[in-house]
C-alpha cells in the first residue's frame, strides 16, 4: 500500500473526480431549478437567495471552467475522458447551433404564423428574430457558454459511467 502523505498526486487527482461529481450535481440541480422557478423564485427569503446564486456562481464561473482547462489535476484515465468529451462537444456544438437555429426559425414562421394580421397588430418581436436585438446577442453568447461548460461536464460524465460498464 502506498503512503498518501509521502504524494499529494493521488489525492489532487481524487479531488479532480469529487469536483467533477459535485459539478453534475451542481447541473442538475441547477438546471432543473431554473426550469422549475425560471430565474429564481420570487418568494425566497433573500439569505437563501443569496446562498443559491452564490453557489451557482462559484461552480459556474470558477469551478466547472477549472476542470475543463487545468491539466494537472488529471490523471491519464481523466485525460482521456477529457479528450473524448471535447471531441463529442466539438461535434455538438456543430450540430446543434443550426439545428436549434432551424427548429426556432420552422416554430417562428409556419407554427407561430408570425405575420402582424394574426396578432392584431402587435406581434412580439422576438417572434420572428430573436437574435437580432443586441440584447439579445448579448444573452445567447451567455447561453452558449453556459451550455458548452455544461455539456463537458455532462460528456464527461457519461463517457466515465460507460466505462464502468
Amino acid at each position: 500500500m502506498t503512503d498518501l502523505s509521502a504524494s499529494n498526486e493521488p489525492v489532487k487527482y481524487r479531488v479532480y473526480y469529487w469536483l467533477m461529481n459535485a459539478a453534475l450535481v451542481y447541473e442538475i440541480f441547477a438546471h432543473s431549478f431554473i426550469t422549475a422557478y425560471g430565474v429564481m423564485p420570487g418568494d425566497l427569503d433573500p439569505l437563501i437567495e443569496g446562498l443559491i446564486r452564490t453557489v451557482l456562481v462559484i461552480f459556474q464561473l470558477l469551478i466547472v471552467p477549472l476542470l475543463i482547462i487545468v491539466p494537472w489535476w488529471r490523471d491519464e484515465y481523466a485525460e482521456l475522458l477529457w479528450k473524448r468529451a471535447m471531441v463529442q462537444l466539438a461535434v455538438l456544438m456543430t450540430v446543434a447551433p443550426p439545428a436549434l437555429l432551424t427548429v426556432i426559425t420552422v416554430i417562428s414562421e409556419f407554427f407561430i404564423q408570425g405575420d402582424l394580421s394574426n396578432w392584431g397588430g402587435h406581434r412580439p418581436d422576438w417572434l420572428l428574430a430573436p437574435l437580432l436585438e443586441e440584447t439579445w446577442v448579448l444573452n445567447t453568447v451567455s447561453n452558449v457558454w453556459v451550455m458548452f461548460t455544461s455539456a463537458f461536464v455532462i460528456l464527461f460524465q457519461w463517457n466515465r459511467w460507460r466505462d464502468s460498464r
